[in-house]
């Protein structure tokens, strides 16, 4: 979870697929946390925003496998959530 998108490349950065694209920040102010690990087909995360957080758009991005017995991971686009105070 960020609040602001970026977009970096990955390349020899196990466990991920060469390719793949990192869209939100991993570090930095802009970097809010890591939500969870989601299992099955259909994961869901439910998260309770605190109420000071002022209206803004949130940037979300996950990773799944590949499919492989290599358990690589591959990124997925990125998801904007605006909220509304």
């Amino acid at each position: 979870m960020a609040m602001a998108p970026a977009s970096a490349l990955l390349f020899g950065v196990p466990p991920f697929v060469n390719g793949c694209w990192l869209l939100i920040p991993n570090v930095g102010p802009d970097f809010v946390g890591i939500v969870g690990v989601g299992y099955g087909h259909i994961p869901v995360w439910n998260l309770s925003l605190p109420e000071f957080l002022t209206s803004d758009t949130y940037y979300f991005q996950d990773f799944h496998t590949d499919g492989s017995a290599k358990f690589a991971l591959v990124s997925t686009q990125r998801l904007a959530v605006p909220t509304v105070k």
